[in-house]
């Protein structure tokens, strides 16, 4: 069945844990994964359609910058997945749950789930204060000085 994009209600404690905050947050982070998974897959498929260009006489000295860069592109990614996963996501989770077991009330649970999100979007990157701001517009002027300097 296709993923659903709005989650079923739940039972009562469940859903003030699992808050519809909770759920986007664990959207932003899943989501920052998948999307990294399917950028190093794309990546790897490239390579597969380099590998082609690799017995043509003289194309290869044309390519060879470009197979630099994405083997670089590659190997940042997994980095970044392997940092994500086993150095913000699983240590996060582990601390979690022994808060969890710790906590008497609901109150404390729900802080202490969504003191994990937090920490997580925090260490990932993915809140908006993590973000860079928009690069401003270049002015027409900019532009034109530019191009006419080429």
């Amino acid at each position: 069945p296709p993923a659903q994009s709005h989650p079923q209600p739940s039972p009562h404690p469940l859903r003030q844990v699992l808050s519809k905050n909770a759920i986007i947050k664990y959207q932003l982070i899943f989501r920052h994964l998948f999307h990294c998974k399917h950028v190093e897959r794309q990546l790897s498929s490239s390579w597969l359609k380099q590998q082609a260009t690799k017995g043509l006489t003289g194309v290869t000295a044309c390519f060879s910058a470009s197979y630099g860069l994405r083997q670089r592109m590659l190997h940042f990614l997994q980095n970044l997945e392997y940092y994500m996963m086993f150095e913000v996501l699983e240590p996060n989770w582990h601390v979690l749950l022994q808060k969890l077991g710790a906590a008497r009330k609901l109150d404390e649970l729900i802080a202490q789930h969504n003191g994990f999100l937090d920490k997580c979007l925090k260490v990932k990157q993915l809140t908006p204060t993590a973000l860079p701001a928009p690069a401003p517009r270049p002015s027409r002027r900019a532009i034109t000085l530019t191009l006419s300097l080429t």
